[in-house]
Order: structure tokens, then C-alpha cells, then sequence
């Protein structure tokens, strides 16, 4: 982790342990949690297909507070819930978004998952707090409502490349 300001740039803290490097350490995307009780958490989209929550304020050697190894592709997007502190989303070039409870340990609450296109993005709805969408590399969108999951409530065919990003 890193500090800058306008004549330095600083390293704070390291989160690597020990000589042993893996891909767990090689990130797509990185979230900080949104809520203030929280801040000490950091979600990454590992490219070996983890997402890992990290706890920075953990007084133990190692930072990574879990890791989670549902997907079977690289990890392109986190995204902590807005208001609701142990839940978090990730898309993956496997195709699927998946809904994790970090309390649960190893497995995922929720998979949305349509088609094989690679998930490229994943964001929450500002608005209504149980919906999500999802970009693809075919150029669709889907939103999903996370408490009726088995099919997505709007098909959106929005582009001809990849939906690299999305926002409400």
C-alpha cells in the first residue's frame, strides 16, 4: 500500500509474506470497503481466479482474511455492497458474477450466470439495494435483482465490443 503526496510517494505497508509469491498477488481490480466500520478491509481480483478480502488491521503476519476460490477464471471486478457489510460481488472471465458472504467460509451466496461470455464488470445499484448489473464481452448487459437470481431482470444487447466498464 502506498502514500503520495505532492513531493514523495511512499510505500506504508506491504502486504506480500514471506520469500513465496503466487498469482494471488497479481490483481484486476482492487475495492476498498465502503463503509467506515469497515476500512480496514480491502477486497482484490486475484488472476489466478481468487478473490481475496485482506484485513489491514489484523495484527497477525498475514493480511488476507480470506480467500475465496469459486471461479474458475481470472477475477476482472470487486464490488463491496454499499450498505450491507459482508457481501460482496465479483465477475469473472468465466462468465459468472457471484454474490459472496464473507462470513461463510470458501463458498459463494449467490451465482448469476446467463451465458458463457466472459463477466467483464460488475457494479450495485445506487437506487435499489438488491440489484446489480453485469457487462459482458459481447456487449450486453444484464441486470440481475439478487434475491430472485435463476434469470436476469433485463437483457440489455448494448454494444458490438465488450462492455469494459458500467455505471447507475
Amino acid at each position: 500500500l502506498s502514500s503520495s503526496s505532492s513531493s514523495s510517494f511512499k510505500e506504508v505497508q506491504s502486504l506480500h509474506q514471506g520469500r513465496k509469491q503466487n498469482l494471488t498477488f497479481s490483481s484486476n481490480d482492487v475495492h476498498w470497503h465502503p463503509l467506515h466500520a469497515n476500512s480496514d478491509l480491502l477486497a482484490s481480483a486475484a488472476t489466478n481466479s481468487t478473490v481475496v478480502v485482506w484485513n489491514l488491521a489484523s495484527k497477525l503476519h498475514k493480511h488476507q482474511q480470506c480467500l475465496l476460490q469459486q471461479h474458475r477464471r481470472s477475477v476482472n471486478r470487486v464490488r463491496w455492497h454499499p450498505s450491507e457489510p459482508n457481501l460482496l460481488l465479483s465477475a469473472s472471465q468465466d462468465g459468472t458474477a457471484m454474490l459472496w458472504d464473507i462470513r461463510e467460509k470458501g463458498g459463494s451466496k449467490i451465482t448469476f450466470q446467463e451465458h458463457a461470455r466472459h463477466a467483464l464488470d460488475a457494479q450495485w445499484c445506487p437506487h435499489m439495494i438488491t440489484n446489480l448489473a453485469v457487462s459482458y464481452d459481447d456487449g450486453s448487459l444484464r441486470v440481475w435483482d439478487a434475491r430472485m437470481y435463476q434469470t436476469p431482470k433485463h437483457r440489455i444487447e448494448a454494444h458490438f465490443e465488450p462492455v469494459w466498464c458500467l455505471d447507475w
